[in-house]
């Protein structure tokens, strides 16, 4: 089993001693004479420490949907929202994970989603939670998000969510907001784009313009599902919760599978 486990070190400090937390991922195991934990990445604890200068304080057990093994130590990745509301809080979720995991977040806002205040919270205060999430100002213009690939500063793109109308412009080259600016200014520099698509008619006039995307060279998906097929038979969301290893393969180029799920 996966699990993060809180270990206390004891160190030397100018003749006194104190403590110091550690924090590694690891896989438990459990053994006759006991839980033995071990540390992939061991090899980046101190080695003049012998194994009985560490104790456990504490053992987290990880739920479905965390990601124990993934770094995105120094990953400058970009953080796309555009107006699928409902999702936001799910996506910003994702986001938590992905700094928690060491990469450097850029938060972008479509013009829809910057501006618009809806029943899933004000759009200013959503604005600002993303940025403390990212820990960086929000790129909000068309001219914000041009420099992306010509001045080489994101790595990946993530678009979580995506519309349907982000969606159908990305699949026919237009370019007219600042999230679709975005993707353009990082594909100019062939870098990977994953899209977490949330809309209620991706199974209706979207199903075309999702199957272009999905034909296009650098273009990556988030697994989708029908998240109403009785209410809402058209409707296909991402589950984000598989975001973030979505994310930690497109960057090698390979694209999750499967991508339709239940």
């Amino acid at each position: 089993m996966h699990a993060s486990i809180s270990l206390t070190k004891n160190i030397q400090a100018d003749g006194e001693q104190s403590r110091q937390a550690v924090y590694v991922r690891c896989c438990l195991f459990m053994m006759p004479q006991g839980v033995i934990a071990t540390a992939p990445h061991q090899a980046a604890l101190p080695p003049e420490l012998p194994a009985g200068s560490f104790l456990i304080r504490s053992v987290k057990f990880l739920k479905k949907g965390d990601s124990p093994m993934l770094d995105f130590t120094g990953q400058r990745i970009g953080f796309v929202v555009t107006g699928s509301f409902c999702t936001f809080s799910a996506a910003f979720e994702q986001a938590k994970k992905l700094r928690a995991a060491g990469a450097l977040l850029t938060p972008v806002f479509s013009e829809h989603a910057a501006e618009i205040n809806t029943r899933f919270g004000k759009a200013d205060v959503r604005l600002r939670e993303l940025e403390e999430i990212c820990g960086a100002p929000a790129i909000c213009t068309i001219s914000g998000a041009e420099p992306f690939g010509p001045k080489d500063l994101l790595d990946l793109l993530v678009v979580a969510p995506c519309t349907a109308n982000t969606a159908a412009k990305l699949a026919h080259g237009i370019t007219d907001t600042t999230a679709t600016m975005a993707v353009k200014s990082m594909l100019r520099r062939q870098k990977p784009i994953v899209l977490a698509i949330a809309t209620n008619d991706a199974l209706r006039a979207s199903a075309k313009n999702i199957g272009l995307l999905m034909n296009t060279k650098h273009f990556y998906f988030v697994p989708l599902r029908q998240d109403a097929p009785k209410e809402k038979p058209a409707s296909l969301v991402a589950d984000f919760d598989q975001l973030c290893e979505t994310v930690d393969l497109a960057r090698k180029g390979t694209q999750i599978q499967p991508i339709f799920i239940q």
